[in-house]
């Protein structure tokens, strides 16, 4: 229930509803100890751990979709409540590292990108962004260790060969 009511906040501009319900959601599960329930009372159609990640960086993506300053901010408060319930999940840590790099700010991009590739090795995803921060950094040497881990993954290729072009380009 008090996720649809997020989503109602989400799509009618009201941001600060939006996370105060999920906030408070998230705080009544931990205190209650009680698992989520699905549709009708039955179990979340996967693992908690994985389940509650994934749909909370859904409510992300409609903020990430409008480019400006205060929807990254929404991102960041999201991404933020998602690490202090989740800190295992990588989608903390990815999204707040997307977050810096959209800010500039390198090396702390660079640390959470880190943190997301430790806790989901192999990522596709983390590894191009892995790459383009330390290329933004002027880290060559381990700009060509990311890109090399890219291209073992298939749909990481795409993304590996935009971003040789830039280490080619590196002094």
């Amino acid at each position: 229930m008090r996720f649809g009511l997020a989503k109602t906040y989400e799509m009618t501009g009201e941001a600060a509803g939006e996370i105060e319900v999920l906030t408070a959601a998230l705080a009544d599960r931990q205190a209650s100890n009680k698992p989520w329930r699905w549709k009708d009372g039955a179990a979340l159609p996967a693992a908690e751990k994985v389940f509650v990640p994934e749909s909370m960086e859904e409510y992300m993506l409609p903020y990430w979709q409008m480019q400006n300053s205060e929807a990254d901010e929404v991102v960041r408060q999201l991404a933020e409540l998602l690490g202090k319930y989740y800190p295992e999940s990588s989608l903390a840590p990815f999204n707040l590292g997307t977050y810096y790099a959209q800010n500039k700010q390198w090396q702390k991009s660079l640390e959470l990108f880190e943190q997301a590739n430790t806790r989901k090795p192999n990522d596709w995803q983390t590894l191009a962004n892995l790459t383009k921060v330390e290329i933004e950094l002027g880290h060559k040497t381990q700009a060509q260790q990311y890109l090399a881990a890219l291209r073992k993954l298939p749909e990481g290729r795409p993304a590996a060969a935009d971003l040789s072009k830039e280490i080619r380009e590196m002094k």
